[in-house]
């Protein structure tokens, strides 16, 4: 079941027992090896890719297309356009919803930076009529002035929401405060006031043009999910979506992005309206390839730097009250080769910690530094991806989910891995991973402090989201300092290896429909008992029941009793997070 090493090229190649669907003459897919589903990629005319997933045992089925063009197309006087166009009117689109809510189904859309995505699910037995009246978006939309001054409306009530949220108003400042002519100098969701910009007679005709341009089948993948046969599934797409328009013109969606895009010796600080003091460090990283995508080199510092074990820079920054809370993710600028990517870290500060922002910079820095000293190291990677093939092995996704994560993944991975791309690494190359350490310096660097105090008098402020924001001038010796590491903290040292993380993994033996269900006692003493009850499928788990003598329901008891499961969770908190890291989660309730 599990993977086998090839080692002259250092591969993870997958065992007999592992599912390799074909799709065709040259195209294979690497699915689980639990998976009963059947996969078939097929390609129209008009160059408009589909996969087709067909699954007899589906209770929901589910459609999702993916386009490559999103908000960096937008023309800079309708911004929000590409938005508007995904959630705007179709031939009989009322038609459309209306079919869904009546056989149970719903539908969506979102749009991002260089790609687009709709979405829908309706019960089994009407997929047919849902992908027909589906398809008629992407062939000849009517674009009419009346729904889209409703959909108008539709996008700046979506914007108000939007607004509330502090990571949505951060993205926009960065896009606010990047240089001129930057692509990503946008107002990508939208809102009245950027749509009503021009008139709706002149909206709509950027919206035909904009749909002329860029929808056509070249840029499509679409996957399907029912219960019919693949060659009826095949005939339905073949059938429906033939009319897509056909493009002559090369697909570019590559955008070179002038650098610097912003100024790496300036603190952006803004106000805030959740309540939090967040640090926000973000580093410009190369795009994916073909070869990075095998090899995503781009892990190996956000796994390290992610972790909150014992001498982490979260824990040594916890230790000394200076952060509550840490994330490392991807955000900003798409992964889908279409540019640059930013590998940024968040760190919810203390009032302390306020006080030293850049203390903590310091300490990530000299962290950094610590990483790049020390070879990469192997048995890093073997474990997150080992932990990310069992996951992958038991892969339980919704339909939905399912169908929107492999329509993206069309757009990002080879056919082969569409499945298989997130969880399954290919190479091992230390190289790339020292390539990639390379771009952790103060000159790639943006600063963002998100202020819950916001109490600047002189600002300037963000025109969509009227966001207050000012920009100071970082200290030259501070940003030295971060560039040239002479010293680091005696407490930080590199993450042992995590024990709780699974060496091997074998699926539980399925348990008879008649075998008794009721829990056995194991041990039955007057101060322990223990219960054990087989499960069909899914996690396992274990439950501690803790009684308390005595009279527990006094609110000075209650409140007592409170405090030590906080004081008791802190303790154990290095020891939990690894559990947490190998899928092991917990809760301590009361």
């Amino acid at each position: 079941m599990g993977w086998k090493r090839n080692r002259q090229h250092g591969e993870f190649l997958p065992k007999k027992k592992r599912k390799i669907r074909s799709l065709g003459r040259e195209e294979l897919i690497i699915c689980p090896p639990s998976s009963k589903k059947k996969y078939k990629a097929v390609q129209l005319k008009n160059g408009l890719r589909a996969l087709l997933v067909s699954d007899p045992d589906v209770t929901v089925a589910a459609v999702s297309m993916s386009i490559r063009v999103g908000y960096f197309l937008d023309p800079p006087e309708a911004q929000g356009l590409c938005h508007l166009l995904g959630s705007s009117a179709y031939p009989g689109k009322n038609d459309f919803l209306d079919y869904l809510t009546l056989h149970g189904g719903n539908s969506n859309a979102e749009t991002l930076i260089d790609y687009s995505r709709f979405y829908m699910h309706v019960d089994p037995d009407f997929l047919k009529g849902a992908l027909k009246r589906f398809s008629e978006m992407f062939i000849s939309p009517l674009l009419e002035l009346e729904s889209i001054e409703k959909e108008i409306l539709g996008v700046d009530s979506e914007f108000e929401t939007r607004n509330t949220v502090d990571r949505n108003r951060h993205e926009q400042l960065k896009s606010h405060t990047s240089g001129n002519g930057q692509p990503y100098q946008r107002f990508g969701s939208g809102n009245k006031k950027s749509l009503c910009n021009v008139t709706i007679v002149d909206l709509q005709k950027l919206m035909k043009k904009f749909f002329d341009q860029h929808y056509h089948g070249s840029a499509m993948k679409l996957c399907i999910l029912g219960g019919e046969s693949l060659s009826e599934l095949e005939s339905w797409i073949k059938k429906y979506f033939c009319g897509v328009k056909e493009s002559s013109e090369p697909i570019t969606t590559v955008f070179n992005l002038p650098k610097p895009i912003w100024d790496a010796s300036t603190l952006y600080i803004s106000e805030g309206v959740e309540g939090r003091n967040v640090l926000m460090l973000s580093w410009m990283i190369p795009p994916l390839t073909e070869t990075c995508y095998l090899e995503k080199p781009e892990l190996y510092p956000l796994i390290l730097l992610d972790k909150a074990s014992k001498g982490s820079v979260y824990a040594i920054l916890g230790d000394k009250g200076w952060v509550t809370g840490l994330d490392v993710r991807f955000e900003g600028h798409s992964s889908y080769r279409s540019g640059d990517r930013l590998f940024s870290l968040f760190l919810s500060l203390t009032a302390l910690g306020l006080e030293k922002k850049y203390e903590v910079i310091r300490y990530t820095y000299q962290y950094i530094s610590l990483l790049r000293k020390i070879e990469p190291q192997k048995w890093v990677f073997d474990q997150y991806w080992k932990n990310r093939r069992t996951k992958f092995n038991c892969l339980e996704i919704d339909a939905c989910t399912f169908v929107e994560n492999l329509s993206v993944n069309m757009l990002k991975y080879p056919m082969k891995h569409v499945l298989s791309g997130d969880y399954v690494h290919q190479k091992w190359n230390p190289k790339s991973i020292k390539d990639i350490m390379k771009v952790f310096a103060p000159e790639n660097m943006r600063i963002d402090l998100i202020h819950k105090s916001f109490k600047a008098s002189d600002f300037e402020t963000e025109p969509w989201y009227d966001i207050r924001f000012i920009e100071e001038q970082i200290p030259q010796k501070f940003i030295d300092e971060w560039r040239n590491i002479s010293e680091i903290d005696s407490s930080m040292h590199f993450p042992p290896k995590n024990w709780f993380m699974q060496t091997a993994s074998k699926p539980r033996d399925c348990i008879s429909e008649d075998e008794d269900k009721i829990p056995k006692i194991l041990v039955d003493k007057s101060f322990l008992k223990v219960w054990h009850q087989r499960e069909q499928a899914g996690s396992a788990h274990a439950y501690f029941c803790i009684y308390v003598n005595g009279d527990s329901h006094t609110v000075e008891n209650q409140l007592m009793m409170h405090l030590f499961a906080r004081l008791q969770r802190d303790e154990l908190n290095d020891l939990l997070w690894e559990g947490n890291e190998a899928n092991l989660s917990n809760s301590f309730t009361l």
